[in-house]
C-alpha cells in the first residue's frame, strides 16, 4: 500500500504485484523498484530472526526478484472465485522469468 503496488496473484513461490493499475502512477517504475528493495530488506530481517530461532541452516533461505514493465490488459475473471487478472506479453515475460 505504501508504494501503491498491490498483489495480483501468487502461484507456487511466485508473487505477482503491480503498480500503475488500476490507478495511473507516473512513478510506477520507481515504486516497483522500491517495493522490490523493501521485500529484499524484509526477507533479510526475517531470515536473521529465523536463524536465531531455528539454527544456522535457515540462513540458506533466498529470495529471487524479477521486475518487468509494459502494457497489460486487466479484467475480472468470474467463476467460483472471482479474481482480478492481468494478461498480455508483459505477463508472459513475467511468468517466463519465474521459470
Amino acid at each position: 500500500k505504501k508504494r501503491r503496488c498491490f498483489k495480483v496473484e501468487s502461484m507456487a513461490d511466485c508473487y505477482v504485484a503491480c503498480c500503475n493499475v488500476p490507478d495511473p502512477n507516473p512513478d510506477h517504475a520507481v515504486a516497483v523498484a522500491r517495493f522490490a528493495r523493501d521485500c529484499r530488506r524484509k526477507m533479510i530481517e526475517v531470515v536473521q530472526k529465523l536463524e536465531v530461532m531455528l539454527g544456522p541452516g535457515t540462513g540458506d533461505l533466498r529470495l529471487r526478484l524479477a521486475i518487468t514493465t509494459g502494457p497489460v490488459t486487466a479484467g475480472v475473471l468470474r467463476g467460483d472465485k472471482a479474481r482480478f487478472q492481468l494478461f498480455g506479453s508483459t505477463m508472459d515475460l513475467c511468468f517466463a522469468l519465474e521459470h
